[in-house]
């Protein structure tokens, strides 16, 4: 099956998530497809484990398919702006680094605040709700607790205090390039569509992932492999300068 026919299949699928069940894309495109595709690969490759603990073959295969209807969606996205280009490039570009100044932000503000409890109380607020809001909303949430944490910040000779100003201005900046998009009305009703397709691969990975740590529970190399790279380094930086009961476990790539 193509990726066409992936998304083709999937479509009629997303009626069963109702509207306070989308999850938005909070990562990179490429990295949420690349991580639906390794699941599904290695699924397919302990197939037999996998089924014996009670795991439905449709899940690996819907997980494969989601993988690849994902990438559809988003190519739907992108072409729904018409013959806007300049914008769907701006937007690729700003996205992009939008993501990395949003790490970056988080990762100053948790060694920044390390000893603020309250400070690392609203940290952990923003990355918890990542799931459910977006990537304008998350960048400006660290740039209002920034600016009231100025001094603190400054203390971290390594950190570029331009940073802050800059995760304004580019929340500022995706907001006005997806109004711009938003006036077409196809490119709305796309980008339910691709968070709908998101949201169900993501509960297809969390069925295989559930099962393969039942399964390699014995095998920690193994099951590492079934975790999110991407997810695991964003942790990972966070974790060096926040305590860990402050922190929720999001190395998991299903959840």
């Amino acid at each position: 099956m193509n990726d066409t026919q992936s998304y083709n299949h999937i479509l009629p699928i997303l009626d069963i998530i109702s509207a306070d069940e989308v999850r938005k894309l909070d990562m990179p495109i490429d990295v949420a497809v690349h991580e639906g595709r390794v699941m599904g690969t290695l699924a397919t490759q302990d197939k037999d484990a996998l089924t014996m603990a009670g795991l439905s073959p449709k899940v690996i295969s819907e997980v494969n398919m989601a993988a690849s209807a994902l990438r559809v969606a988003e190519a739907k996205l992108l072409a729904s702006l018409g013959d806007k280009s300049e914008i769907r490039e701006q937007w690729l570009e700003n996205e992009s680094r939008g993501y990395e100044l949003r790490s970056d932000m988080a990762r100053a503000l948790s060694f920044a605040l390390r000893g603020d409890r309250n400070a690392l109380n609203k940290i952990a607020k923003i990355r918890e709700g990542a799931r459910k809001s977006d990537l304008i909303q998350d960048l400006r949430s660290y740039y209002q607790l920034a600016k009231n944490y100025l001094e603190e910040l400054e203390k971290i000779k390594s950190f570029d205090m331009n940073t802050i100003e800059e995760s304004g201005k580019a929340a500022e900046v995706l907001c006005e390039i997806w109004a711009v998009a938003s006036l077409e009305p196809r490119a709305c009703q796309n980008v339910n569509i691709r968070d709908r397709v998101f949201t169900y691969m993501r509960r297809q990975m969390s069925e295989v992932l559930a099962t393969a740590e039942y399964v390699l529970h014995d095998d920690p190399d193994r099951l590492s492999l079934y975790y999110s790279s991407w997810r695991r380094r964003q942790r990972n930086s966070a974790e060096k300068s926040t305590p860990s009961d402050i922190l929720k476990d999001e190395l998991i790539t299903a959840v």
